[in-house]
């Protein structure tokens, strides 16, 4: 219940939407929005993420030869 309550909080906050639009919203859709994160925040593909390790010692012993 109290993430319910915080959703509706940040939407009547900061997307300055009232009561009657809050209460008219579809209930998941705006659940699955409010649970998105930010591309740096979300987490990262196991590939991908070995990918970028792999680049970035590379690219550090690189430097050091």
């Amino acid at each position: 219940m109290e993430d319910f309550d915080y959703n509706e909080q940040i939407a009547i906050t900061q997307y300055h939407w009232n009561l009657e639009d809050y209460d008219n919203a579809d209930y998941f859709e705006l659940a699955r929005i409010m649970k998105a994160k930010d591309k740096s925040k979300r987490a990262a593909d196991p590939l991908t993420a070995i990918a970028g390790i792999r680049k970035a010692s590379a690219k550090r012993k690189g430097k050091k030869g």
